[in-house]
């Protein structure tokens, strides 16, 4: 994470200093240049108390950006955009972040941004998303009980949770994803069984096969929780440093082609051509005509 404002700055400056910063990011949102030093702490002290401009501050750092407004640093958690872990915070407003989730789900347009969101849950705490994706399966809207069902697949292993993903939906669609969902976890169950096995087989051809099998059942949420089992284990420790080589040789990354390129089985840039909230319209008054005088 680049450098910051100390961590807690925000809560120490009076109400009527912290109004202050509020302005000035405000102010500063229609250009190209946002101080991300600032908004961090900001934006952290707003949302645990409910500051009256969190939203707009919130749409300031909203972590898929569809503006030009930009940073000097990119302030990221394990790779991910900090607000995506930042959101789980135990100590901010509970109402108010499953409410800024569930817009943040229902807004995701790629399966890299659901990836993301999901995997920043498991940083954190899963207990907010589990609500928002639970009470969007329920939605009369096809796509986000799709969303839904996508998410539920990177989230770790919850039995209400698969039996939802099984469950018939009016959609085909949404049921296809749903099995896809339950397929995803199954790896998931199987590379993690498969780490175990690499950690405590002592015989070396075993264990070069059980490398090779979590290998192959890896995704990009890989990464984020095996680390966990290779310190939890009780393997020598020179077998613990093997495990996190080869833990280190997985390249499936969240922001890949293969997931930031697609959505729920569509190309995004299909859907950009026609599609809203993909394609956007272009209006006369948008573009910026100069003139060129000739030589």
């Amino acid at each position: 994470m680049s450098a910051q404002y100390p961590e807690g700055i925000a809560d120490e400056i009076s109400d009527s200093a912290f109004d202050g910063w509020v302005g000035n990011l405000l102010e500063s949102r229609g250009g190209w240049r946002v101080d991300a030093g600032v908004l961090v702490p900001t934006l952290r002290r707003a949302l645990k108390t409910r500051h009256p401009a969190v939203k707009s501050l919130w749409a300031i750092a909203y972590p898929f950006q569809r503006s030009r407004a930009s940073f000097h640093e990119q302030f990221v958690v394990k790779g991910l955009d900090w607000t995506l872990v930042d959101i789980h915070d135990p100590t901010i407003d509970d109402g108010l972040a499953r409410e800024l989730l569930r817009e943040l789900v229902v807004d995701c347009r790629s399966n890299s941004e659901l990836v993301s969101v999901a995997i920043g849950a498991r940083l954190e705490s899963l207990s907010r998303l589990t609500s928002v994706v639970e009470a969007l399966l329920d939605t009369g809207e096809e796509a986000d009980r799709a969303r839904a069902r996508f998410i539920a697949g990177w989230m770790p292993e919850n039995a209400s949770l698969r039996q939802r993903l099984s469950a018939p939906d009016p959609s085909r669609w949404v049921d296809r994803i749903g099995q896809i969902a339950i397929q995803r976890l199954d790896r998931e169950r199987w590379a993690r069984e498969w780490l175990r096995r690499f950690l405590n087989e002592k015989r070396r051809p075993h264990r070069w096969a059980a490398g090779r099998l979590f290998f192959s059942c890896s995704d990009a949420a890989t990464p984020f929780w095996a680390d966990d089992i290779i310190r939890d284990s009780r393997a020598p420790s020179s077998r613990r440093a093997e495990g996190v080589l080869l833990i280190g040789r997985i390249r499936k990354k969240v922001d890949d082609n293969e997931l930031r390129d697609t959505f729920l089985g569509y190309s995004v840039r299909e859907l950009s051509e026609v599609v809203p909230p993909w394609h956007e319209s272009l209006h006369w008054e948008d573009i910026d005509v100069t003139s060129r005088n000739p030589n």
